[in-house]
């Protein structure tokens, strides 16, 4: 009523105003002119009061203006018919401005309502208890309710613009988008789901998620409404109750006894893992009846024990045998409200057990009486055993002492083992601390001790040295509760031992003053062959003849090393320097010290080495020694017009091979197997045909041994010709470094100067011819026979080399060189001696020679030796 009061009062007001505005221009307009001024008013009522007020301000302008503007006045007659066409007119304009006002007033009322709806829309979206957004056909959001934005974290400005998959969870993004894509493509409607969504701090949040499709209005796009109710603590809850019965199912199926749980018509509910396993089933038993998958219990203890339990109410227990299973089970039963629980497990062990428990009992019995008097037999062993013997408790008592153990001691004398007997530890004065003896260690630290040597001191005063070995006494649960200690005595071993060592190291001595002596005569003779072999005056003939004198000898040294060789490999003394090696380059230079006799013979020689390096680890001038045997035999057992092959190749297992093959009288199968023991040969023929001892191959075997190789021969048999292969582990790793090619021997300077040499040598034969092979070569010398002389030379005289024998009369030429070197630090020497071990080459070089040269001496070598020592 308010609002129809206000605006028919705006109407009256309005026609208030214009009456007056047209009184006041009524002199100066015309009537028409009048007419429109009053139209004025009736569009503002019009517009703002609606169309009743309009038409009744326009019925109360017509009337006025007839009142006061037409004549007659202030009737409500009109006379003139152009004033009654213009009040027809103004009433015409007035009923177009109601209708105008009419449509106006129904939008404005529809915009009323409209904003009312939307209002009320807003205020149920935003005010909703769910959270609730609009997302268009891309998944982007449109709108978002505060709820949604509590929901999730984010505010609606973070979240306007993104995808609702921005903020899901992975796991449920391909879901979400596949039924999102339904709903739009027109396939559904509507889905309903529960889905994560990824909270702005980082947890997970779950809702119970509700989409609809909502059309599209007209000029607009189709959108999805968006539901989600938070359902999060419904969730932990059912993860709690799913953790509580997966807690509950690893209880049960933990659980070693076998459990069933059946209802009171005996089906099973439910059964644990070991029930299966005990049963040896993997059938589903759930839902079965108990007597289905066990008939054979239906009418016996198992079935009335069942009753029994279902009947009163109260548990009950009882061991049945099981003859499906041929054993015996232990069964417990449990009433429940909905039937019963049945625990059982396999004791067919234990009953089995108990019987021979039983069984062995009454074997034990048995057995304690044979092992009392096997007890008596031991022991009465035990106190005669050869060795002492002691057994003693925890503490160090002594519970048993064989005799020797007992004479030792001093019988009768039960104390502690320190009291008993003294221990040294060998070559020592002291007593070792008791805690250190064998039987101490063995029940303090259960320490188990195998052959250690003490020396043992008896009351009287006497020792010996013993090999002890103790062990600890445990009892069945492996507590330490005593000890054993036996000792055996080695004193006339470790007599022999030292003995068998002095005669080592005399033998030794003697092999190398043999060596010496044996090499020391050798050197005048091979000299004087060789310089008379290659004198032109002789006759051939007579050349021939010191050429066999020179190659017999030579074979006589030969002869010498091989057996030196022999002897310190047997006793493990054959000295090795390893390093990278080419074996094609070791092959080559074998094969340069053979070619003139292999060319002498006539024989063919067939070299395959391959152009790459073929790198082992090896001692190469023991490398070349055993290519050199190799090599010489194929020369020796080969007829003049045959041939011989040394080739070399990597094989297929990681070895370098290196083969010499030879087309020579062969070897008998049945020698093959013995050819590399020592003083082995085919047969008598072969030794007086070819000479030799057969120590060769014995010492190729031997040092392709400790190169960690391998050394082979085969034949087809007599006159077949021998192939002997030699393999050797391939070094995989060669430092690589630019190669360099070998400077030849720099010769001594030349001078106007002889060089004057003082020569040094007790063996007047040596003596005498390498004095003259070496005048031959040019050289000024001296000779001395003894240390002193020497001195006396070297005082009266400089020299420009000493070239001295080791062994001298009244000296040594080690010492010799010391005491020249003390007058002039510039003197070289080199050393000639039988004696060429490592040791022996690394004691001359101490002494100041910069050469060692190992008797019989060989003049090119010697020449070969002076040429570098003036060089250097």
């Amino acid at each position: 009523m308010g609002a129809g009061v206000h605006r028919y009062g705006t109407a009256l007001l309005a026609v208030v105003a214009g009456m007056g505005a047209s009184i006041v221009l009524q002199p100066n307009v015309e009537q028409s002119a009048l007419m429109l001024v009053l139209v004025v008013p009736l569009v503002v009522v019009g517009y703002f009061a609606g169309a009743g007020p309009t038409v009744s301000a326009a019925l109360l302008n017509a009337i006025l203006a007839d009142l006061l503007f037409f004549e007659p006045r202030y009737s409500l007659v009109i006379i003139n018919p152009q004033e009654r066409i213009l009040v027809l007119l103004f009433l015409a304009v007035a009923a177009v401005v109601a209708s105008l006002a009419r449509i106006i007033d129904r939008l404005h009322v529809r915009a009323l309502r409209e904003r009312a709806s939307e209002q009320r829309f807003r205020g149920t979206f935003e005010n909703a208890a769910v959270g609730m957004t609009h997302t268009d056909p891309s998944g982007r959001f449109i709108m978002v309710n505060q709820t949604f934005q509590n929901l999730v974290g984010y505010s609606a400005e973070e979240l306007i613009g993104r995808t609702i998959w921005s903020i899901t969870l992975p796991e449920d993004i391909a879901e979400d988008q596949r039924q999102y894509r339904r709903m739009f493509s027109g396939e559904i409607t509507s889905y309903s789901r529960d889905k994560g969504y990824r909270h702005k701090n980082g947890h997970a949040v779950w809702v119970s998620l509700s989409s609809s499709i909502q059309p599209a209005e007209p000029g607009g796009e189709p959108y999805a409404i968006n539901v989600a109710q938070d359902v999060s603590d419904r969730r932990a809850a059912e993860q709690a109750l799913q953790a509580a019965h997966d807690k509950v199912l690893d209880i049960l199926n933990s659980i070693t006894d076998g459990l069933v749980l059946l209802d009171r018509s005996y089906n099973i509910v439910d059964a644990n893992s070991a029930a299966q396993r005990i049963l040896e089933t993997d059938r589903q038993l759930e839902g079965r009846s108990l007597w289905e998958f066990f008939p054979v219990v239906r009418a016996g203890r198992f079935r009335e024990e069942f009753g029994k339990a279902l009947e009163t109410g109260l548990a009950t227990s009882f061991e049945e045998f099981y003859p499906p299973m041929q054993t015996w089970f232990e069964v417990r039963v449990y009433p429940t409200r909905d039937g019963l629980a049945v625990y059982f497990h396999d004791i067919g062990d234990r009953r089995r057990d108990q019987e021979s428990l039983r069984q062995a009992t009454r074997e034990a019995r048995e057995r304690a009486l044979e092992a009392e008097e096997g007890r008596r037999v031991l022991q009465a062993m035990l106190e005669h055993v050869p060795m002492g013997l002691i057994v003693a408790d925890s503490s160090g008592g002594i519970r048993f002492a064989s005799q020797v153990a007992k004479d030792w001691m001093k019988a009768g004398n039960n104390g502690g083992i320190s009291q008993t007997l003294l221990a040294y530890h060998p070559g020592s004065s002291q007593p070792a601390e008791s805690s250190q003896l064998p039987l101490a260690r063995a029940i303090a630290r259960g320490e188990v001790v195998h052959g250690e040597e003490w020396e043992l001191r008896r009351p009287d005063g006497t020792s010996a040295t013993v090999l002890a070995n103790a062990a600890p006494i445990r009892n069945e649960y492996g507590d330490i509760i005593g000890g054993v200690v036996g000792w055996q005595d080695i004193t006339p071993m470790k007599i022999a031992q030292k003995a068998a060592a002095e005669a080592s190291r005399a033998k030794d001595h003697f092999l190398a003053v043999l060596s010496h002596e044996l090499r020391t005569p050798l050197t005048p003779v091979i000299a004087a062959a060789g310089m008379l072999q290659e004198d032109p005056r002789l006759p051939e003939d007579a050349r021939q003849d010191m050429q066999m004198i020179r190659r017999n000898v030579e074979l006589e040294k030969r002869l010498i090393d091989d057996l030196l060789d022999l002897t310190r490999i047997s006793r493990g003394k054959l000295e090795m320097h390893f390093r990278p090696v080419d074996v094609g380059t070791v092959l080559r230079r074998a094969v340069e010290v053979c070619v003139p006799e292999i060319n002498a013979k006539g024989l063919h020689l067939v070299l395959d080495l391959p152009e790459t390096p073929q790198m082992v680890m090896a001692d190469e001038a023991r490398l070349q020694q055993v290519f050199w045997n190799l090599i010489h035999n194929a020369m020796k057992f080969t007829n003049s017009g045959g041939s011989i092959t040394v080739r070399c190749a990597a094989d297929s297992s990681g070895k370098i091979s290196a083969e010499v093959s030879d087309t020579g009288v062969g070897i008998d199968p049945r020698a093959i197997s013995r050819i590399f023991e020592a003083f082995e040969q085919q047969d008598r023929a072969v030794t007086r045909q070819f000479g030799g001892l057969g120590l060769g191959l014995a010492i190729c075997k031997a040092i392709v041994t400790q190169h960690e190789g391998e050394i082979r021969a085969r034949s087809g048999g007599r006159n077949m010709g021998a192939t002997f292969t030699v393999a050797l582990p391939r070094l995989q790793a060669v430092p690589i470094g630019r190669k360099q090619t070998a400077k030849p021997t720099q010769e001594a300077a030349p001078s106007d100067r002889k060089l004057h040499i003082l020569l040094v040598e007790d063996h007047a034969d040596t003596a005498r011819i390498l004095s003259r092979l070496l005048k031959r070569e040019g050289y000024e010398v001296d000779v001395a026979f003894d240390m002193e002389t020497a001195l006396a030379t070297a005082e009266k005289s400089k020299f420009d080399l000493l070239v001295s024998d080791l062994g001298l009369p009244d000296g040594s030429g080690l010492e010799l060189m010391r005491r020249l070197r003390q007058r002039d630090r510039t003197i070289r020497g080199i050393a000639i001696s039988g004696y060429g071990q490592q040791k022996d080459i690394e004691q001359s070089s101490e002494a100041g020679f910069i050469e060692h040269v190992t008797k019989p001496v060989d003049i090119d070598q010697l020449t070969a030796a002076v040429a570098r020592s003036v060089a250097r």
